[in-house]
């Protein structure tokens, strides 16, 4: 991500990314959430500032890991972590993209809200919104934004045997 206050700075920073000067204008003046292709490189217009994206990174996911402990193992919960009562979940769980429509039932919350909300709440841009990830019980409910935000289903009690924790692996603590 990078600032630019003029179209001058703005075309110096993306002179190796082969943006037409009109394009260069458009991205300029364009609202938040614009996107502008050139054949090598995608660039996003996110509040003040840009992101430059190599147009081979675009489909790059991120590594998810899972794993079951025995309750009496958990330690000191950690962020970026999800933590399910392993006994309640709908078995196989699934880690897919984000799509259209997806809903969830926030932990702490009453009703579901559209993960694509909960994104642009957090403030999300658009590309990081494209890597993002869900992990779905075998029934197709979402169990949680993977890294950012739990679910109100499967949550672990007092009575939770078997814990099964999601997370990216590069998720630091």
């Amino acid at each position: 991500a990078f600032m630019v206050s003029t179209l001058t700075e703005l075309h110096e920073a993306l002179r190796h990314c082969h943006f037409t000067s009109t394009q260069e204008e458009n991205i300029f003046t364009a609202n938040n959430g614009a996107i502008i292709e050139s054949a090598t490189h995608r660039l996003l217009k996110n509040r003040r500032h840009f992101i430059l994206q190599d147009k081979s990174c675009t489909t790059q996911l991120k590594d998810t890991e899972m794993n079951t402990i025995n309750a009496s193992e958990l330690g000191k919960m950690k962020k970026g972590v999800s933590y399910f009562d392993s006994d309640k979940i709908c078995h196989p769980v699934t880690i897919r993209p984000i799509m259209n429509g997806d809903r969830m039932k926030p932990f702490g919350m009453n009703g579901s809200r559209l993960v694509s909300d909960i994104l642009t709440d957090l403030k999300m841009n658009k590309f990081d919104k494209e890597r993002q990830q869900v992990a779905v019980d075998a029934k197709g409910n979402i169990l949680c934004i993977v890294g950012v935000r739990s679910s109100n289903l499967c949550r672990i009690t007092d009575s939770t045997k078997t814990i099964l924790t999601i997370s990216y692996v590069t998720q630091h603590s």
